[in-house]
């Protein structure tokens, strides 16, 4: 059952982000890459579909780990993104003060 939200959730995640594209918007690097976990989960909740072998957990587990390092690695980048815009801003005032001097 965990199985078949975990494949709905993220067919809906990404036949969205798919759709949003089609309508114009150009996504950034970082949803790019993203997506990747989208699809990874998606591939490891179908496993069960595939092999009769029950171990249901051991998949839930490695889907909780790629969705959680996903949204690590989003965080790092949002920081790593805002230090670099904190970053232009100080150049450009000092870049404006050295040519008012």
């Amino acid at each position: 059952m965990v199985n078949k939200l975990i494949i709905i959730i993220s067919l809906i995640v990404l036949i969205s982000v798919h759709i949003i594209e089609i309508i114009g918007f150009s996504a950034c690097d970082l949803c790019l890459k993203q997506r990747w976990a989208w699809y990874l989960a998606l591939i490891i909740a179908s496993i069960p579909f595939i092999i009769t072998i029950n171990f249901n957990k051991v998949l839930l587990s490695i889907i909780s780990i790629v969705l959680f390092s996903n949204a690590i690695f989003s965080e790092l980048k949002r920081k790593e993104k805002q230090k670099n815009q904190i970053v232009q801003l100080l150049i450009a005032k000092l870049k404006d003060k050295i040519l008012v001097c």
